[in-house]
Formats: structure tokens, sequence, C-alpha cells
């Protein structure tokens, strides 16, 4: 099995997608926690130039969104 260069997950788009989108726990643990500086890590699509904070809620994480649809995204 081929595996892509950079890290990815596929999530389908429930309702309420247009003000979050959930992050899956272990993608966010095994490529995003404690790689930046504290506990804000931004949100870029190639799609748009807008970014967006990302929040984390208990077991969750969750970028906030303002009606808009991701193709790629990358964190920082």
């Amino acid at each position: 099995m081929v595996q892509p260069q950079e890290p990815h997950f596929f999530q389908p788009l429930l309702p309420g997608f247009q003000t979050y989108l959930t992050i899956p726990i272990v993608f966010f643990s095994k490529h995003i926690q404690g790689k930046a500086n504290g506990n804000t890590w931004t949100l870029t699509s190639d799609a748009m130039d807008q970014t967006w904070q990302v929040i984390r809620r208990r077991e969750a994480t969750h970028p906030r969104l303002e009606g808009v649809h991701l193709r790629h995204m990358t964190f920082e």
C-alpha cells in the first residue's frame, strides 16, 4: 500500500459542518498536538485565502468555520 506524503484524514460533512469540522483525535494527537507554541493552531485551506483558529473541546478538536467548503487544509 502506498503511503501518502502528507498526513490526511477523510471527514464526511455532517449537518453543522458550516460552523465546525471535527478533527479525529488520533490525527490531532499524532500530527498536530505539541507541534505549535501554546495551545493555538491555525487551519489554512488552499481553496481560500482565509484561516481559522482551531479549538479543542473535550475529546474532539474543531476549527471554527464560517460557511465554507474545504478540500485541502494544513495546520500551522
